[in-house]
């Protein structure tokens, strides 16, 4: 551990102190970083900070105690080109494939979407903002991600997604006929151990989860149907673990789903296949606009 001194940049200004650290140290947890500055072991401009959330100013001066990781050479080229739906100045919105995750984690320290984000807009400002994507899908879910190309989109994007305005849509394959045409799914969801455990009521940590269903055909052969699924959160796992809550789980998901499903169904079938922008949204290139993808892998095997 060496003390570290950043001078922070006008990409930050208004950042989260703790979404600032964790930028600058992968390795921490958000436990550790809170931590850290709970403890008074961060100081801006001289000065000892306890608040979490504390904003920063274009020209403060952090300082903390951490690791200078080297730079290692990334090999651009090795990368995949992005499947682009729609782009602008200000934002990208592409196509995910499966198999790929979205930001960077310890089975793929490199070869992740934000990386081919970077590749893709030739990005080389090693010390500012990144571009990045706003939003995740879980490494096996296919479909559309939206990216911000500068800080203020990214901070537009995020207000947009809290205030419902960015509205999400998925198509899923489940086991069974569903008995109805349209349902609100609502339950609470506690993260665990990288896995969801579900709750009617209220419990200590446990976020409400929303989804809307609407039933779109069902395959008797297979005894499957589709799924039109609209998140009203945005939970991790949510409709994974939504469809095993009402005893219609993914086919293909083998964290809340069938075993043997594996054999048909390589991961699981569910795709981010819509995104809607409202009319009053604050960015103007995608205001009423609405964008989809028709590169369903599943629905190409049930030839539809």
């Amino acid at each position: 551990m060496q003390k570290i001194r950043r001078t922070i940049l006008a990409d930050f200004d208004g950042y989260c102190l703790n979404k600032f650290l964790k930028l600058e140290q992968p390795s921490w947890t958000k436990v550790f970083i809170y931590k850290m500055i709970r403890k008074k072991n961060i100081t801006i401009n001289g000065l000892k900070i306890s608040d979490i959330r504390h904003r920063l100013k274009e020209g403060d001066v952090v300082e903390f105690y951490g690791c200078e990781t080297p730079t290692k050479p990334i090999k651009w080229e090795s990368l995949k080109p992005l499947r682009v739906v729609f782009e602008s100045e200000n934002l990208i919105i592409v196509d995910k494939e499966a198999k790929m995750p979205v930001q960077e984690d310890d089975k793929h320290p490199f070869n992740h979407m934000n990386n081919r984000l970077l590749k893709h807009l030739n990005y080389s400002n090693r010390e500012g903002w990144k571009p990045v994507f706003i939003h995740r899908l879980d490494l096996n879910t296919t479909g559309l991600l939206i990216g911000a190309k500068n800080y203020q989109t990214f901070l537009k994007l995020n207000k947009s997604q809290k205030s419902l305005k960015i509205k999400k849509s998925y198509k899923a394959l489940v086991q069974g006929n569903v008995s109805f045409k349209k349902r609100e799914i609502s339950c609470f969801l506690l993260k665990k151990d990288g896995r969801v455990s579900i709750s009617r009521e209220q419990v200590e940590g446990a976020k409400e989860a929303k989804t809307i269903a609407n039933f779109l055909h069902f395959f008797p052969s297979i005894n499957s149907t589709l799924l039109e699924l609209t998140l009203i959160t945005g939970r991790t796992h949510q409709i994974r673990a939504h469809m095993s809550y009402i005893k219609h789980p993914i086919r293909g998901d083998q964290k809340y789903g069938v075993e043997k499903d594996k054999r048909e169904f390589p991961y699981p079938a569910l795709c981010a296949y819509k995104i809607e922008f409202s009319e009053d949204i604050d960015l103007e290139e995608v205001r009423g606009k609405s964008f989809q993808t028709e590169d369903i892998w599943f629905e190409k095997l049930l030839k539809l």
